[in-house]
């Protein structure tokens, strides 16, 4: 039996984001701003950060994952020693073998003070965002051979 999947994940888990819609003040803050900035609030630095962000704006993963699994059975009649007599003999051979690739990324946000008389945002960097980095590669293997 031969199994591959492919997996595409945001930068950020499942776990992280959900967390941070339940803490993240969306009465105070929007997701965005109407310019379409990716917003912040004042209390990211206690640990409320935009899931918008984490989920749109912090890169991706890619998980390769193939598992194989092997068995071979061969069973030989003695007849010609005794009558009924055989032997018979198994092996098997599990592989599991996966690979993720992982970048990520972060965006300018700002927070915003209010509308300007023509109707603009007023916005302040809150932090500076980064680039799509360098792809990080990490791969995993596992075997397990057994005779019987």
């Amino acid at each position: 039996m031969d199994n591959t999947e492919l997996k595409n994940n945001p930068g950020n888990s499942s776990d992280q984001i959900f967390k941070h819609i339940i803490l993240f003040p969306t009465h105070l803050v929007p997701f965005t701003w109407s310019d379409g900035t990716a917003a912040v609030c004042d209390t990211d630095a206690d640990g409320r950060y935009n899931p918008y962000n984490l989920l749109n704006y912090s890169g991706y993963s890619k998980k390769w994952s193939v598992a194989m699994q092997t068995k071979a059975t061969l069973r030989q009649k003695l007849d010609f020693i005794t009558k009924g007599l055989s032997v018979q003999g198994s092996i098997s051979f599990d592989a599991d073998f996966s690979s993720t690739l992982a970048r990520s990324t972060s965006p300018d946000k700002y927070t915003v003070k209010g509308r300007d008389e023509n109707g603009q945002l007023i916005k302040t960097l809150f932090a500076e965002g980064s680039p799509l980095g360098e792809a990080s590669v990490k791969y995993k293997q596992w075997y397990k051979e057994d005779l019987y």
